[in-house]
Order: C-alpha cells, then sequence, then structure tokens
C-alpha cells in the first residue's frame, strides 16, 4: 500500500512536470511567432519612415533649387536696373558687392 501511494503521487507529478513543460513549450512557440511580427513590424516601419525622409529631402532639395533660382532671377534684375542708372559710386560700389556675393555662392 505504501508503494502504491508513492506510485500515484510520482504519476501525478509526471503528469504535472509534462503539462508543465508542454505548456513552456507552446509558450515559447507563439513567443517567438509573436516576436518575429513585431521584428517584421518594426522593419516595416523603419523602412517607411526612410522612405518618407528620402521624400522629404527631395522635396526639401526641390524647393531650395527653386527659391535660389527666383533669388537669382531677382538679383539679375536688380543688376539690369543698377545697369541703367547712371554710374555714380554709390551704384559701382553696390554692383560690385552684388556681383562679389552672387560669385561666392559658386
Amino acid at each position: 500500500m505504501k508503494y502504491m501511494r508513492n506510485r500515484v503521487f510520482l504519476s501525478i507529478a509526471v503528469i504535472f512536470t509534462f503539462g508543465a513543460l508542454v505548456v513552456n513549450a507552446i509558450w515559447v512557440h507563439y513567443y517567438n511567432k509573436i516576436d518575429k511580427r513585431h521584428v517584421e513590424q518594426i522593419n516595416e516601419l523603419t523602412y517607411n519612415h526612410e522612405k518618407r525622409v528620402e521624400r522629404m529631402e527631395r522635396s526639401y532639395k526641390r524647393q531650395l533649387g527653386e527659391m535660389r533660382n527666383r533669388v537669382e532671377k531677382k538679383v539679375d534684375r536688380v543688376l539690369e536696373k543698377l545697369d541703367a542708372l547712371p554710374p555714380t559710386p554709390i551704384v559701382i560700389d553696390a554692383r560690385k558687392e552684388i556681383e562679389k556675393v552672387r560669385h561666392d555662392d559658386d
């Protein structure tokens, strides 16, 4: 009878141990699936963010180019107006300064 009681307790312990191992294995399996899904989501977010930054940089560079073109046109108009004025020291100095600044950027 004593050995029977020990066998029953051992059998119950083995069943609980086996159940715990199975539940643990299932949990690890699904945890890995969830982890992979999170990694994929992070990679997708990173990729989308990089593409958005690239688009913003292209747009920014295009806007800077357009702004530079507008400024250059205005500078050309100012220089044309200075050419139309009679050559006084102020006009000559202004023209030199504008030309100097214009050629410093290039």
